[in-house]
């Protein structure tokens, strides 16, 4: 009989949960002003989300992101 060695990875019927809205960068900012973004340092970003070239005005909250 034939080795027959697999791995399930996920259920391939099963779609991936994407995300419905796309966040848009529209200003990126460091707190002291330089123009080069260094490790561990703060910035600040501004945006908006889209869906389908729709600005989303409904969205009430404060997105966290966290850049590795």
């Amino acid at each position: 009989m034939a080795n027959r060695n697999f791995s399930l990875l996920g259920d391939p019927s099963m779609h991936l949960a994407l995300a419905e809205n796309e966040i848009i960068f529209d200003e990126i900012k460091t707190n002291t002003g330089s123009l080069e973004l260094k490790g561990l340092s703060h910035v600040n970003v501004t945006g908006h989300l889209e869906n389908n070239l729709n600005v989303q005005t409904q969205f009430n909250g404060t997105p966290n992101t966290y850049l590795t």
